[in-house]
Protein backbone atom coordinates (compact mmCIF):
# COMPACT_ATOMS: atom_id res chain seq x y z
CA UNK A 1 0.00 0.00 0.00
CA UNK A 2 2.89 2.35 0.76
CA UNK A 3 4.24 1.76 -2.74
CA UNK A 4 0.95 2.83 -4.27
CA UNK A 5 1.00 6.06 -2.24
CA UNK A 6 4.59 6.73 -3.28
CA UNK A 7 3.75 6.17 -6.94
CA UNK A 8 0.72 8.48 -6.74
CA UNK A 9 2.81 11.10 -4.93
CA UNK A 10 5.57 10.85 -7.56
CA UNK A 11 3.09 11.22 -10.44
CA UNK A 12 1.41 14.22 -8.77
CA UNK A 13 4.81 15.87 -8.33
CA UNK A 14 5.50 15.50 -12.04
CA UNK A 15 2.17 17.00 -13.09
CA UNK A 16 2.33 19.81 -10.55
CA UNK A 17 5.77 20.83 -11.73
CA UNK A 18 4.63 21.45 -15.33
CA UNK A 19 4.99 25.08 -16.30
CA UNK A 20 2.18 26.99 -17.88
CA UNK A 21 2.77 29.49 -20.64
CA UNK A 22 0.12 31.89 -21.81
CA UNK A 23 -0.60 33.42 -25.18
CA UNK A 24 -1.29 37.13 -24.98
CA UNK A 25 -1.34 40.26 -27.11
CA UNK A 26 -3.15 38.40 -29.85
CA UNK A 27 -4.00 40.50 -32.87
CA UNK A 28 -6.16 39.28 -35.76
CA UNK A 29 -5.98 41.64 -38.71
CA UNK A 30 -7.29 41.45 -42.27
CA UNK A 31 -4.99 43.15 -44.77
CA UNK A 32 -5.10 43.16 -48.58
CA UNK A 33 -7.26 40.04 -48.87
CA UNK A 34 -5.31 38.00 -46.29
CA UNK A 35 -5.82 37.27 -42.59
CA UNK A 36 -2.78 37.81 -40.37
CA UNK A 37 -2.37 36.89 -36.71
CA UNK A 38 0.22 37.98 -34.18
CA UNK A 39 0.67 36.73 -30.64
CA UNK A 40 3.16 36.75 -27.78
CA UNK A 41 4.11 34.04 -25.26
CA UNK A 42 3.96 35.26 -21.65
CA UNK A 43 5.44 33.91 -18.43
CA UNK A 44 8.69 32.08 -17.91
CA UNK A 45 9.77 29.25 -20.13
CA UNK A 46 10.64 26.06 -18.25
CA UNK A 47 14.33 25.80 -17.39
CA UNK A 48 14.40 22.41 -19.10
CA UNK A 49 13.65 24.14 -22.40
CA UNK A 50 16.81 26.25 -22.24
CA UNK A 51 18.86 23.30 -20.99
CA UNK A 52 17.62 21.28 -23.96
CA UNK A 53 18.46 24.09 -26.40
CA UNK A 54 21.92 24.71 -24.90
CA UNK A 55 22.78 21.01 -25.12
CA UNK A 56 22.35 21.15 -28.89
CA UNK A 57 19.16 19.09 -29.00
CA UNK A 58 16.71 20.38 -31.63
CA UNK A 59 13.73 21.86 -29.79
CA UNK A 60 10.36 22.38 -31.42
CA UNK A 61 7.35 24.53 -30.50
CA UNK A 62 4.18 23.67 -32.40
CA UNK A 63 0.98 25.69 -32.55
CA UNK A 64 -2.21 24.28 -34.05
CA UNK A 65 -4.19 27.30 -35.28
CA UNK A 66 -7.87 26.66 -35.94
CA UNK A 67 -10.49 29.18 -36.98
CA UNK A 68 -14.14 28.14 -36.93
CA UNK A 69 -17.33 29.92 -37.93
CA UNK A 70 -19.74 30.00 -35.00
CA UNK A 71 -23.16 28.44 -35.64
CA UNK A 72 -26.12 28.52 -33.26
CA UNK A 73 -27.97 25.36 -34.20
CA UNK A 74 -25.28 23.17 -35.74
CA UNK A 75 -21.62 22.27 -35.29
CA UNK A 76 -19.12 25.04 -35.87
CA UNK A 77 -17.72 25.13 -39.42
CA UNK A 78 -13.94 24.73 -39.66
CA UNK A 79 -12.43 27.51 -41.80
CA UNK A 80 -8.73 26.80 -41.32
CA UNK A 81 -6.52 24.32 -39.49
CA UNK A 82 -2.83 25.18 -39.77
CA UNK A 83 0.29 23.99 -38.01
CA UNK A 84 2.83 26.67 -37.06
CA UNK A 85 6.22 25.26 -36.07
CA UNK A 86 9.18 27.05 -34.49
CA UNK A 87 12.46 25.09 -34.53
CA UNK A 88 15.48 26.01 -32.43
CA UNK A 89 18.87 24.48 -33.19
CA UNK A 90 21.95 25.48 -31.21
CA UNK A 91 25.50 24.61 -32.19
CA UNK A 92 27.50 24.41 -28.94
CA UNK A 93 30.81 24.72 -30.82
CA UNK A 94 30.08 27.95 -32.73
CA UNK A 95 27.54 29.21 -30.13
CA UNK A 96 25.09 29.98 -32.96
CA UNK A 97 21.32 29.57 -32.88
CA UNK A 98 19.47 28.65 -36.06
CA UNK A 99 15.83 29.64 -35.69
CA UNK A 100 13.16 28.64 -38.22
CA UNK A 101 9.41 29.29 -38.34
CA UNK A 102 7.31 27.07 -40.61
CA UNK A 103 3.59 27.06 -41.38
CA UNK A 104 2.18 23.86 -42.90
CA UNK A 105 5.61 22.87 -44.24
CA UNK A 106 6.44 26.27 -45.80
CA UNK A 107 9.33 28.21 -44.22
CA UNK A 108 8.20 31.73 -43.36
CA UNK A 109 11.34 32.96 -41.61
CA UNK A 110 14.85 31.82 -40.72
CA UNK A 111 17.49 33.67 -38.73
CA UNK A 112 20.87 32.85 -37.24
CA UNK A 113 22.12 34.59 -34.15
CA UNK A 114 24.59 34.20 -31.29
CA UNK A 115 22.53 36.28 -28.85
CA UNK A 116 20.55 34.53 -26.09
CA UNK A 117 18.29 37.59 -25.76
CA UNK A 118 17.50 37.68 -29.47
CA UNK A 119 16.74 33.95 -29.44
CA UNK A 120 14.33 34.33 -26.51
CA UNK A 121 12.63 37.35 -28.13
CA UNK A 122 12.24 35.36 -31.37
CA UNK A 123 10.82 32.45 -29.37
CA UNK A 124 8.20 34.65 -27.68
CA UNK A 125 7.01 36.77 -30.63
CA UNK A 126 4.96 35.53 -33.56
CA UNK A 127 4.23 38.57 -35.70
CA UNK A 128 2.08 38.91 -38.83
CA UNK A 129 1.65 35.22 -39.59
CA UNK A 130 -0.38 34.90 -42.81
CA UNK A 131 -2.91 32.17 -42.04
CA UNK A 132 -5.35 32.33 -44.96
CA UNK A 133 -7.21 34.29 -47.60
CA UNK A 134 -10.24 36.37 -46.61
CA UNK A 135 -12.26 34.60 -49.32
CA UNK A 136 -13.19 32.00 -46.68
CA UNK A 137 -14.91 34.59 -44.46
CA UNK A 138 -18.28 36.34 -44.61
CA UNK A 139 -18.34 39.96 -43.50
CA UNK A 140 -20.12 40.44 -40.17
CA UNK A 141 -20.06 36.74 -39.22
CA UNK A 142 -18.76 35.52 -35.87
CA UNK A 143 -15.63 33.37 -35.78
CA UNK A 144 -13.48 31.83 -33.08
CA UNK A 145 -9.73 31.25 -33.14
CA UNK A 146 -8.19 28.40 -31.14
CA UNK A 147 -4.44 28.12 -30.66
CA UNK A 148 -3.02 25.03 -29.00
CA UNK A 149 0.73 24.97 -28.53
CA UNK A 150 3.25 22.40 -27.36
CA UNK A 151 6.93 22.58 -26.50
CA UNK A 152 8.67 19.37 -27.52
CA UNK A 153 12.34 18.91 -26.72
CA UNK A 154 13.49 15.93 -28.77
CA UNK A 155 14.70 13.57 -26.05
CA UNK A 156 15.15 10.05 -27.31
CA UNK A 157 16.15 8.33 -24.08
CA UNK A 158 14.16 10.26 -21.53
CA UNK A 159 12.08 8.09 -19.21
CA UNK A 160 9.31 10.61 -18.63
CA UNK A 161 8.89 13.11 -21.49
CA UNK A 162 7.87 16.58 -20.37
CA UNK A 163 5.59 18.23 -22.90
CA UNK A 164 4.24 21.68 -22.10
CA UNK A 165 0.83 22.74 -23.41
CA UNK A 166 -0.33 26.25 -24.23
CA UNK A 167 -3.98 26.96 -25.11
CA UNK A 168 -5.86 30.06 -26.22
CA UNK A 169 -9.33 30.82 -27.56
CA UNK A 170 -10.83 34.12 -28.74
CA UNK A 171 -14.00 35.12 -30.60
CA UNK A 172 -13.80 37.76 -33.33
CA UNK A 173 -15.79 39.29 -36.19
CA UNK A 174 -14.51 40.25 -39.62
Amino acid sequence: MKRLYLIIFFISLIFNSLHSLEISKINISPYIGQLYISFYLEDNFPEELFESIQSGVETILTFRIKIVKKRKFWFDKKIIDKLLTAKINFDPITKQYKLTKIINGTIISTIETDSDEEMEKWLREFVNINVCSLENFLSGSKYSIHIIGKILPKYFFKIIPRNYKITFEKDFTI
